[in-house]
């Protein structure tokens, strides 16, 4: 279980911080997802994990084994490319792409 129960003026905390708005009616629902994740994060938290052999995720390189920057085309063809990006995308303002916000439910 979880330190304390989440309440609804922690999700609008948290929400304003994240700046994400959260209507009204729908902050006991996420106070009660928010407590079930941090219930599940610290079920985790109790688990052995000293038997499980630490993994090595991190790519090492050096700068001698990086690509070397190649240049291609004037900035006049870069500039005309980006523009026909833009042009073909659904929905740009101000020569930025504009994607969607979509948040997971």
């Amino acid at each position: 279980m979880s330190q304390g129960k989440i309440v609804a003026s922690t999700v609008k905390k948290v929400a304003s911080l994240a700046k994400i708005k959260v209507a009204e009616d729908q902050l006991d629902k996420f106070a009660s997802q928010l407590e079930s994740i941090l219930d599940h994060a610290s079920d985790l938290q109790k688990l052995d994990t000293s038997s499980v052999k630490a993994t090595d995720i991190i790519q090492t390189c050096t700068i001698d084994e990086l690509r070397e920057d190649e240049e291609w085309g004037d900035q006049d063809e870069i500039d005309r490319i980006r523009q026909n990006i833009i042009k073909a995308f659904y929905n740009s303002q101000n020569n930025f792409l504009v994607l969607p916000v979509k948040v997971i439910e």
